[in-house]
């Protein structure tokens, strides 16, 4: 009976037949739980890999293990707020690889939702944004301000933070300014950066993966903006739309880990049932998805990462 390098102990060990250990190891926080993605490796040994597994690290000691038939791996029984590092390990027939190279550091936190500017009944606006936990219940509670008094502007987000972008005032000048908070810590959004155009830039959807936020259309325009949210910044052109969406063809926009989605928009004087659909992680114009069941504008969107509404 030997002991493999992941620390396990096996009948049957041997060295020079065990998998080569997983790389490109990197995770993204969830409530109490991360999700471990990886490269399987090149070299599975003796046999083929039956399972691989992920361990959780803070200040270097393991406080939880996730195993899984392929990536991602997800670690449970985590601690929301606390920083962790993951590493992988692969198993076959003969026993554990090594560990892999650690992740960035990562740390979990509740699903969180957030509402920001908007106008109300009196016409006034409004530049408070606030925050309920999407995991149970109740009333919102004040998270902080906007760096603009603003209504009709854009959002998305990572995991870890909030992006707003354009909007307009109570005269309708539009504004670029793109704002940022962290999730995890209440407090004023802080100034990113400026959306690609300028004075003319309230976008009419947001939406992003854990990696890229996009700004989709603007005020009769089809200009697609994208960031990369982990670094402050002015957007970038990413590629244009199928179609103007009009000066009221406000489109819906929603996303999973790799594809975007936007549908509907005003143009010509008529409501409109295209949906466009870009890759997130490369740039180019959108291209035709479909159609929605209805043709319609002022739409709103939304998704789990797997199908979208």
């Amino acid at each position: 009976m030997s002991r493999g390098d992941s620390g396990f102990i096996r009948p049957g060990y041997d060295g020079l037949e065990v998998p080569d250990a997983p790389t490109g190891v990197s995770a993204s926080g969830g409530d109490e739980s991360a999700s471990v993605s990886f490269t399987a490796p090149s070299d599975e040994g003796g046999s083929a890999i039956t399972e691989y597994g992920a361990v959780a690290l803070n200040s270097g000691e393991t406080v939880a293990t996730g195993t899984a038939s392929s990536s991602p791996v997800t670690v449970s029984g985590l601690t929301n707020g606390t920083s962790y590092t993951f590493k992988v390990w692969a198993i076959n027939a003969y026993g554990p690889s090594g560990y892999s190279g650690a992740s960035g550091a990562v740390s979990p936190a509740a699903p969180t939702a957030l509402f920001s500017g908007g106008s109300d009944a009196a016409g006034s606006l409004w530049n408070v944004i606030s925050s309920v936990n999407i995991s149970s219940a109740g009333n919102a509670t004040d998270f902080g301000d906007l760096t603009l008094i603003t209504q009709r502007g854009s959002a998305c987000a990572s995991s870890t933070r909030g992006i707003f972008g354009g909007g307009a005032s109570s005269t309708g000048n539009a504004f670029n300014v793109i704002s940022y908070i962290t999730i995890a810590s209440t407090g004023n959004a802080t100034d990113f950066g400026d959306l690609l155009s300028g004075g003319n830039s309230a976008p009419t959807a947001g939406c992003s993966n854990d990696t890229r936020g996009l700004f989709v259309g603007a005020y009769n325009s089809n200009t697609i903006n994208y960031i990369t949210i982990a670094s402050a910044g002015n957007a970038t052109d990413f590629g244009d739309m199928l179609y103007n969406p009009g000066p009221f063809g406000s489109v819906g926009a929603c996303a999973s880990s790799t594809r975007a989605t936007f549908g509907g928009g005003y143009s010509g004087g008529t409501p409109l049932n295209t949906i466009n659909y870009v890759t997130i992680a490369s740039t180019g114009n959108a291209t035709d998805f479909g159609g929605l069941s209805v043709s319609r504008y002022s739409l709103a969107a939304c998704s789990n990462g797997h199908g979208g509404l």
